[in-house]
């Protein structure tokens, strides 16, 4: 038996009684499960294992797959729940984790860095879509994706001013006279940009909602998130079109 906090990434119905459960674990990453019976209206785990609900989970391991045997909610985040906007946002970053995360593999501060994203999105009135995306970067980060912000990537000359690449394949930001062939596949970004990513990905999260960005800065922005996402996703992100609707 094992027991750990887990936050339901997502689930689905398994034949005519039982739910298939994607978890993101405290200590063992990301586990499928097996619900039995929670389809059932009387289950008494149904209530306790709804998406972005943050859970205490007991697990029966088996050489197949391991059996939820018991779970208690600890978060349901219910202002988040109560907008089409805060649901949004928590099923676009229950489906990054999902597609960015290998099964198995231990990585505490990810689940630390989901949980910190739900409490603080759960605090506000209205949700900041920045912390949604900041929460994002710094979970890349965190699984060895961050981007190189402070230098371009070919002459290692510092970024202090003017126009740059956000160049993904080549790991980070480019001048773009260091661009060569590639200037067509990678956004052009100010100076301004660059810095809020940093900020974004070295500031607390709840720090975000402070930040003021223009139109086109933000606009920038989203772009070299959305483009880190879908480079090391295994397949496009659909909540992020929903996302973007609510925003």
């Amino acid at each position: 038996m094992v027991k750990t906090q887990a936050v339901v990434l997502r689930r689905r119905d398994l034949k005519e009684r039982d739910k298939l459960l994607t978890l993101y674990t405290q200590e063992h990453g990301k586990l499928t499960v097996r619900a039995i019976g929670a389809k059932k209206i009387e289950s008494k785990l149904g209530g306790h294992v709804e998406p972005f609900m943050r859970t205490e989970v007991c697990l029966v391991t088996s050489k197949t797959i391991d059996i939820l045997a018991g779970a208690q909610v600890v978060e349901a985040y219910p202002q988040l729940r109560s907008s089409i906007s805060g649901t949004h946002a928590a099923q676009y970053l229950m489906e990054v984790v999902d597609q960015l995360t290998p099964d198995g593999q231990q990585e505490p501060s990810v689940y630390e860095l989901l949980c910190s994203g739900l409490d603080i999105l759960n605090q506000q009135s209205r949700v900041n879509f920045l912390t949604v995306q900041a929460t994002v970067l710094k979970i890349l980060g965190r699984l060895g994706f961050e981007p190189e912000l402070d230098k371009c990537v070919h002459c290692a000359l510092p970024t202090v001013s003017g126009d740059y690449l956000f160049n993904v394949s080549a790991g980070g930001v480019t001048h773009s006279r260091c661009g060569g062939d590639i200037t067509w596949a990678a956004p052009q970004v100010q100076f301004e940009t660059i810095k809020s990513l940093r900020f974004s990905l070295r500031s607390p999260l709840d720090a975000m909602a402070s930040l003021r960005l223009s139109p086109i800065i933000w606009e920038q922005l989203n772009t070299c998130i959305d483009q880190l996402v879908l480079t090391h996703s295994r397949k496009p992100i659909r909540s992020r079109l929903f996302l973007a609707q609510a925003n």
